[in-house]
């Protein structure tokens, strides 16, 4: 329960550039005094900033400054913005680190396009008949193994089940990987598969290979599968 009558909103803002920022968005972060992100995501929000007190997140301190963003906030008696770049829907480490890292706020998730949805667009395939693969991480930031073989499982079953997969990578699970474990589990090499890069960004590359011919692809980290049912 909320200590006080502060908020905290997790702000997302989809690929980062001013098409997909949204009004609400830039209205929501203006009203802070206090405001926590990754340097990409508040170079992206930069207009909306000036005067606030700013704690930028890195490789090094992602995991506390959160926590020092929160109790500033309390101190300042301010709500606090948290700049997420894509959907804090669609989050992997999920919803609940934002109550841990805000505990006595209300925390209000502001949702944002994020490349789930633009692959899916990409590749003419509805939310409703496909299954969304995030991957949680461990305390050390790296997937949960554990969390994997449950997520590959889920893979399986969805394709054979008639549902397209929309998976978001990561630099230990690459399109490649995943075609390789779908491809060892019996699903068909010709499988149509649609690969978006950088989405949303000037960078932008949609290519439409086959589950087999992914395997030999070469994909940016920042990257969604498409795996047709």
């Amino acid at each position: 329960m909320p200590e006080n009558n502060r908020k905290a909103y997790i702000v997302g803002i989809g690929s980062g550039t001013e098409e997909y920022l949204t009004p609400h968005a830039e209205k929501i972060i203006s009203t802070c005094g206090v405001v926590v992100g990754w340097e990409s995501g508040l170079e992206a929000v930069r207009n909306c900033v000036a005067g606030k007190k700013i704690f930028k997140q890195d490789c090094v301190n992602y995991k506390v400054i959160p926590y020092k963003a929160a109790a500033t906030a309390k101190e300042l008696d301010t709500d606090v913005a948290m700049i997420l770049l894509g959907d804090p829907l669609a989050y992997p480490a999920g919803s609940n680190s934002f109550y841990k890292q805000f505990a006595g706020f209300e925390v209000v998730l502001i949702p944002a396009v994020s490349s789930l949805q633009l692959a899916a667009a990409a590749a003419m395939v509805s939310l409703e008949n496909s299954r969304i693969i995030l991957y949680h991480p461990d305390s050390e930031g790296c997937i949960d193994r554990d969390d994997l073989a449950k997520k590959q499982k889920i893979m399986l079953e969805a394709l054979k089940g008639g549902y397209n997969l929309i998976v978001l990578s990561d630099i230990e699970q690459m399109p490649a990987q995943t075609a390789e474990f779908l491809l060892e589990n019996g699903i068909l090499p010709e499988t149509e598969v649609v690969i978006g890069e950088e989405l949303g960004l000037a960078g932008e590359r949609i290519t439409r290979l086959s589950l087999s011919e992914v395997i030999r692809f070469d994909s940016s980290w920042m990257s969604t599968i498409i795996v047709k049912a």
